[in-house]
């Protein structure tokens, strides 16, 4: 899995959903940075929501991605923290 966009109104919602702990997967960084993205360029977006499904919101790295490529592709978590902090809307 990875993560979940929705628009509620005037708040977008990006949900992390890489079960069982909300790992930071590749597919997950991937779909985060992209939900924070998508919320970015909609004008009628005027505050965003990151949230995990299931009971948590994120347990840190995936660990099944320790010393393998996936690890180090874009976007790294190093990235996604640099989008979420950018971002011109509160997250």
């Amino acid at each position: 899995m990875s993560a979940d966009y929705q628009v509620h109104g005037s708040v977008a919602v990006i949900t992390l959903n890489n079960p069982p702990v909300n790992g930071l997967g590749l597919a997950t960084r991937t779909a985060a940075v992209q939900g924070v993205q998508a919320a970015e360029a909609d004008p009628a977006v005027k505050a965003i929501v990151l949230t995990g499904a299931g009971r948590a919101f994120s347990g840190g790295a995936d660990i099944r991605e320790f010393n393998s490529p996936k690890a180090l592709t874009e976007p790294t978590l190093h990235t996604l923290i640099r989008v979420v902090e950018g971002s011109s809307k509160p997250i």
